[in-house]
């Protein structure tokens, strides 16, 4: 099925009934088929065995032009299941599902079908060139089938061992790369965390630092613990030596208070004693 863009353009080119046309990749593979109708849009659809024969997947861009096939007069053909051999009026089935394919190729495989039965076949040999068209009733075309592909037991049993390591070994690499991807994210949340620890601020010591004369050090940031820099606020308490600190550290034996509560020149807060008046009380 091609894009309807390419109707006006194939018109003019081809003049056979059906058209047919040459799909080649980038690699230069190419395969020869019919055109059954136009889509709308830009992409063209094939079946899947094509795809095969030409080793793309969907969504690959293939180069497409029109061409001009002779008719062919012979083809040999090779099944590759041995079901085949039993299948009743064979050559019938052959001819008919030809027909419907158009085109073929030597060294392709084509996949024919009907209602009751599906055969893949490798094209062995076509003539009168390699690449001939199936155009009408033939009748005149010689028709040759080879014996189906034999495999023996021991054949089938490497095939089916190789396709379970492949297997094996896709499922190990998927699960590695799980691994590398797991070990990433750990070391970026390790990253993460020691930026963490180097961005906080160092802990203060537990004793009152002084300055590097020996003179009392001034807390310029009063709404921190002056010990473990610990964000307070409003809430510091203030203690007598000329600190703010948190509530953990506002006790003396906690900062290491410089503050001398024996000294002579200290004065305790002269505390009044209130006395109430009783003939008040009377009244």
């Amino acid at each position: 099925m091609l894009p309807t863009s390419a109707v006006d353009e194939m018109g003019r080119l081809a003049q056979s009934n059906p058209l047919i046309v040459e799909v080649k990749t980038a690699k230069e593979q190419k395969v020869y088929a019919s055109v059954a109708g136009f889509i709308p849009g830009i992409s063209m659809c094939m079946p899947y065995w094509m795809m095969k024969n030409l080793g793309i997947v969907e969504s690959e861009p293939v180069r497409v032009r029109a061409v001009t096939l002779p008719t062919v007069t012979s083809i040999k053909l090779q099944p590759h299941a041995t079901e085949f051999s039993d299948l009743p009026e064979s050559a019938s089935f052959i001819k008919n599902g030809l027909v419907r394919l158009a085109v073929v190729a030597q060294g392709d495989t084509i996949f024919l079908s009907d209602e009751n039965h599906k055969f893949y076949f490798d094209v062995l040999e076509v003539k009168p060139q390699p690449v001939s068209a199936v155009v009408g009733d033939q009748h005149e075309m010689t028709l040759e089938v080879t014996p189906p592909v034999q495999i023996s037991e021991t054949e089938r049993a490497k095939a089916k061992q190789a396709t379970s390591e492949a297997k094996a070994l896709k499922r190990k690499e998927a699960a590695a790369a799980q691994e590398k991807e797991k070990e990433k994210e750990k070391e970026k949340e390790q990253e993460k965390e020691k930026e963490k620890v180097v961005s906080k601020p160092a802990a203060a010591p537990t004793a009152a630092p002084t300055a590097a004369s020996g003179e009392k050090a001034v807390q310029k940031e009063t709404n921190k613990c002056w010990i473990c820099a610990k964000r307070i606020g409003l809430l510091g308490i203030k203690c007598r030596c000329g600190y703010v600190f948190c509530s953990k550290h506002r006790y003396p034996d906690q900062h290491s208070c410089s503050f001398d509560y024996k000294d002579k020149n200290y004065r305790p807060i002269n505390l009044v004693k209130v006395v109430g008046n009783k003939g008040l009380q009377n009244r």
